[in-house]
Formats: C-alpha cells, structure tokens, sequence
C-alpha cells in the first residue's frame, strides 16, 4: 500500500527537480543591463555614504565613501552577488537591488536605502569643502 502511494510522490518530486533544473537565470539583475554596478547615494539628510560599485571579471569592487571627523574616506572593499541577488560588500553590508524603483536596500535594515546617481553627482558628494582657517 505504502509503494503505491510513494511511487507517484517520487515521479512528481523528479519531474519537478528536473524542470527547476532546466530554467535560465532570468532575475531582474542578471538581465538588467546596468545591474548593481555604477553610482549610488544614501538617501539620508545625514552623513549620507556612497558608493561606487564596478563590476570585475568574475565579481564586483565596491568604493565606500564616507564623512568621518571632516574628511571625506574612500575605502574599496571587494563586493559579491549572489543567485538571490543580494550584494554582499565586504562580508558585512548586504544589498538588494529592487529593479522597478532602482533602489539598494539594505537586506537588514529596510531604512537604509541608496539611489542611483550620475559620476558627477558622485563627485559632487565625496567633495568635502575646505576646513575654514581663522587667523
């Protein structure tokens, strides 16, 4: 009895596998054009933190900038995207990118969200103005 009830369970369970098996990766990021990489800016009033993500051989290279006690620190740390499409930069920060807003978010903390930008409007935000001299 229990053979007989077994025997489909496993035929469906293969045909399944085997279809699953077959499909391409057709996620929103493997088939963007642009995908993670480029340039992108926090979306906060304070301190925001940007990045320029470039995309290597077999992975990514992420530029952290940063405002840290009046200077602005560029730290480059290695970046990979995994088959879920999260971004993992340097083991630690985890984005998502979400196509239809054009959003990084953070995988942890939803409230932490990044826009893309243009490379001037990189420039622009890792720019740190002169530290005023009093004489």
């Amino acid at each position: 009895m229990h053979k007989r009830m077994l025997i489909p369970l496993f035929t469906v369970s293969a045909a399944i596998f085997a279809v699953g098996c077959n499909q391409t990766d057709t996620s929103p990021i493997a088939t963007s054009a642009t995908g993670v990489a480029g340039y992108w800016l926090q979306q906060t009033a304070k301190r925001p933190m940007s990045l320029h993500i470039q995309e290597t051989s077999n992975d990514y290279v992420a530029k952290v900038g940063r405002l840290n006690f009046g200077d602005y620190d560029i730290t480059t740390q290695p970046a990979k995207l995994s088959d879920t499409g999260v971004l993992t930069i340097g083991q630690r920060k985890q984005l998502h990118l979400d196509p239809a807003t054009d959003i990084l978010s953070d995988v942890d903390h939803a409230t932490i969200r990044f826009a893309r930008i243009t490379k001037e409007q990189y420039d622009q935000a890792s720019r740190v103005a002169p530290k005023s001299t009093k004489p």
